[in-house]
């Protein structure tokens, strides 16, 4: 019985419309119109655009122009729409809601021409209402004309302010022209005014990771239904603000929720940052069969096993050589060996590749563990091996700083690092470094001074040898030049907590000689603020007082 009273209703309606828009028309109409009907309301537009199609020259019906335009766009029939519409609007010359329609289908269509002659209709007609300028907006935003839309989206919303889409819309706009403060404050008003549209807070979360703002990204995301992907990036902006066990959290719930490679991928990679050793081997001993098909897993569970070079290298064998991070893979075997001193199948496993970074990290690996002959041996035997010359330069200088740094050797440290720029003078690192060790050993202060004006001038405003002129000139008594350099050595230095130590050292002895004791405390103090147990900083400043 319902489903027979229900036909009786559609077809009392479609009669009634029939009535209203087909008095006086041909009999021939009838079945067409009642049938585009009859499909119209049974939700079949694919026969309701067909049968009402064929009846569209006839009818003259405010309602049946606006439905058969809407099931002609939803069909895609933008071409056919447009020559409803177009006579619609000779029919209903002050019915905004056709020229409206209308335009909207020129967008679409990427006729910009037609569709900015209908505006200037609209316009002339309609001036100055909020629907003409977020139309003329939309269409500019279309086109890619964003210094066009920019000023149009600023009319519409003195007309309505707490329109969350155009302040979208004013937000993405802002962000085309480049115009970052602009479009956080439109994005922010949009998001205040709609907190649950998704859109809306994934283009505010974005603006906050550009302004590196991950904190505020992260309030945003925390408020939306967590889904893995929004999991994902929680965990990837703890990552960047340097909370480890956040984005640990953030990247295992993420996978959890979807037990994707790549998610596991980033899960391990923060879990070794953290040192979190043990729950990245969980996950290597749970997700094997992820693991098999990820070489980059791979790796991270030979990281995790490091301390085992068996099981890690039961890894890390596997790793197809072609990967682009081959050489972390050579990197982690080479830690292993050294920890377990197991000198020669480090010489076999370096030997077998024609590297000399492998040769070079491996020296350094040493150097960590304090074996700096072992080191020094390694790096005699790749100088007997390579015989290019900007090789050899490299294999000197490595070999001058072990001298020079590890064994204490200063005139053996010369001596490779002069053989090193005889093959490579134009090295500003050796030079710098040559150049530092002369001032700093008081060997030579102005040969030293000079080689690191030669390395300035082939790497420009580098703050190490920024520092490194700024204390020759200080070792020549040229107190102010010592000064200026230093300063912005300093300046430049950025996380280089070491580094910027040594440099607030050097600047607190200047203005020491300078007389400047005010100056020399307080550049003392942010030495002491980097390292508090300093004795040279603390001494200075017992002096001091």
């Amino acid at each position: 019985m319902r489903r027979i009273n229900r036909f009786v209703l559609v077809v009392l309606v479609v009669f009634g419309f029939y009535q209203s828009a087909c008095a006086g028309l041909s009999q021939r109409v009838v079945y067409h119109y009642t049938a585009g009907y009859l499909a119209f309301f049974k939700g079949d537009f694919k026969n309701a655009s067909k049968h009402m199609w064929a009846v569209f020259p006839l009818v003259k019906s405010r309602d049946f122009f606006n439905e058969l335009s809407d099931v002609l766009i939803y069909r895609g029939d933008y071409y056919k729409a447009a020559r409803v519409l177009r006579k619609a609007i000779s029919i209903y010359k002050n019915d905004k809601e056709f020229y409206y329609k209308l335009f909207d289908v020129y967008t679409i269509l990427r006729d910009k021409k037609k569709a900015e002659e209908l505006m200037a209709v609209i316009q002339k007609r309609f001036e100055n209402q909020p629907r003409t300028l977020k139309g003329m907006a939309f269409m500019y935003i279309k086109n890619g004309e964003y210094e066009k839309a920019y000023p149009k989206l600023k009319e519409y919303l003195k007309l309505k302010p707490n329109d969350p889409a155009a302040l979208y819309y004013l937000g993405e706009v802002c962000l085309k022209l480049k115009k970052m403060e602009c479009a956080r404050d439109a994005l922010k008003k949009a998001y205040g005014l709609a907190p649950n549209n998704l859109r809306i807070a994934f283009s505010l979360a974005s603006i906050y990771e550009k302004e590196h703002n991950y904190k505020g990204a992260v309030g945003i995301y925390d408020k939306l239904p967590k889904t893995h992907f929004i999991w994902y990036f929680m965990g990837n902006d703890y990552y960047l603000m340097g909370d480890y066990k956040k984005s640990f959290e953030g990247f295992e719930k993420a996978f959890g929720l979807s037990k994707r490679v790549d998610y596991l991928e980033k899960l391990m990679f923060v879990g070794i940052r953290a040192g979190m050793f043990d729950r990245v081997r969980g996950y290597c001993d749970d997700f094997s069969d992820l693991v098999h098909e990820s070489d980059r897993l791979k790796l991270f569970c030979g990281i995790a096993y490091r301390d085992n070079c068996t099981r890690a290298f039961g890894y890390l064998d596997k790793i197809n050589p072609k990967v682009a991070f081959f050489d972390e893979v050579v990197y982690v075997k080479i830690d292993c060996l050294v920890k377990q001193k197991d000198w020669d199948k480090l010489k076999t496993l370096i030997d077998s590749y024609d590297k000399l970074d492998y040769y070079l990290y491996a020296s350094s690996a040493l150097v960590r563990h304090k074996m700096c002959k072992e080191a020094l041996g390694l790096l005699s035997v790749a100088l007997d091996r390579f015989k290019d010359q900007s090789k050899r330069a490299k294999l000197y200088f490595y070999r001058g700083d072990i001298y020079y740094d590890c064994l204490k050797k200063r005139d053996k440290a010369i001596e490779d690092l002069k053989s090193s720029l005889r093959l490579n003078p134009k090295d500003a690192r050796v030079l710098n470094y040559l150049g530092y060790l002369y001032i700093d050993e008081d060997i030579d202060a102005a040969r030293g001074v000079k080689l690191v004006e030669k390395a300035l001038e082939i790497d420009k405003d580098n703050p190490y040898y920024l520092d490194s002129l700024g204390w020759g000139y200080y070792k020549l008594g040229e107190y102010k030049k010592a000064e200026e350099f230093l300063k912005r050595a300093i300046e430049l230095f950025g996380h280089d907590r070491e580094s910027l130590l040594i440099s607030l050292k050097h600047l607190a002895r200047v203005y020491i000689k300078q007389k400047e004791k005010d100056k020399a405390v307080e550049t003392l103090k942010k030495a002491r603020d980097i390292s508090p147990n300093d004795k040279e900083v603390n001494k200075l400043l017992e002096e001091l007082r």
